[in-house]
């Protein structure tokens, strides 16, 4: 019979080596495949960004229902008291600057005008925004986890809101029902000069009066979630945005919102040092930060290097013969 044999011009070379070459684009592909940023479908991510914006909903509703007791017993005591609490211990530790800062920059109307409305309406664009463009287009590990972190923040604020209601600065000279003049008036206390900007410098940003039967929670103060959200939005934009010559844009957020919630007089400066607190600590919960991770690792690394060390004295002290 006839035996096969390979026709000329055959290279038996490439032949034995297709099985590497295949080997090596199987390889290639899976690397590809490894770098590409595993996550859901982008309509799967939609449903993400709905469910957050109908937990964000569903938060508003109880952050109004936390302040509903305050009139239960009249006049809005407790959250007074709890004003004077603060007032006390910032001036303790230096921190009383809201009626200050509030001099320096009430003769500039159009700043303070544009920090009412900064105050009113980037609070919730910036943040939403962040949200829907983190869930839609960051890697989903990193979305779970900046998305979990401002998440947990909304129960938090809820549970605060409800044992600590607390009078904004800008309240405290304001009339009855939502101010605490009456209560300065009747303990004999003077006024903290302290101005009501969204009341005295009207625009679009200036709440429609609300009787106390169709209450909206004026005494959410402590922490501030504006300031805890600014933060939120600084961290997240800066670490998304590495590289990126609009990554300064999320720090100076959350540095204008400070400042506009202090010269606003929404808020106590311990109020803005609260809703960090929060922020960061939610943040590190989700093992977001890189300096978490780090501390862990040398953390680790210090403790295996404690054991070989002591695995290697043992050893030395076995093979060493003992002196007489």
């Amino acid at each position: 019979m006839p035996t096969l044999e390979p026709q000329h011009g055959c290279n038996l070379s490439v032949i034995s080596a297709t099985p590497d070459l295949l080997q090596g684009a199987t390889d290639s592909s899976s690397a590809a495949v490894k770098t590409r940023a595993p996550g859901p479908r982008w309509y799967w991510r939609a449903v993400a960004v709905v469910a957050t914006i109908t937990i964000y909903s569903v938060y508003r509703g109880f952050r109004v229902g936390a302040g509903r007791s305050v009139f239960e017993r009249g006049a809005p005591v407790v959250p007074f008291e709890h004003a004077l609490t603060i007032l006390d211990i910032e001036h303790a530790l230096w921190l009383d600057i809201e009626q200050g800062v509030q001099n320096i920059f009430l003769g500039f109307d159009w700043l303070i005008r544009f920090c009412n409305g900064y105050y009113s309406w980037s609070h919730q664009v910036f943040t939403l925004g962040l949200v829907v463009a983190v869930l839609m287009r960051a890697r989903w590990k990193d979305a779970v986890r900046w998305i979990g972190a401002v998440l947990l923040l909304l129960p938090l604020g809820v549970i605060l809101f409800r044992l600590y209601p607390l009078m904004p600065p800008r309240l405290l000279d304001a009339g009855a029902p939502w101010g605490g003049r009456i209560l300065q008036t009747h303990r004999g206390l003077r006024p903290t000069g302290i101005v009501d900007t969204l009341a005295v410098f009207k625009g679009p940003w200036t709440p429609d009066p609300v009787p106390v039967n169709g209450f909206t929670n004026q005494y959410a103060a402590m922490p501030s979630l504006h300031c805890a959200f600014s933060l939120w939005v600084g961290i997240v934009w800066w670490q998304w945005g590495k590289g990126k010559a609009w990554r300064f844009v999320g720090p100076l957020h959350a540095a204008f919102m400070f400042f506009c919630v202090v010269v606003t007089g929404n808020h106590f400066v311990l109020d803005a040092v609260a809703g960090w607190a929060m922020t960061v600590l939610l943040l590190s919960a989700t093992n977001r930060f890189r300096w978490v991770r780090s501390f862990r690792s040398r953390l680790r690394d210090r403790a295996l290097a404690s054991v070989n060390e002591r695995d290697e004295h043992e050893r030395l002290d076995e093979i060493t013969p003992a002196t007489s």
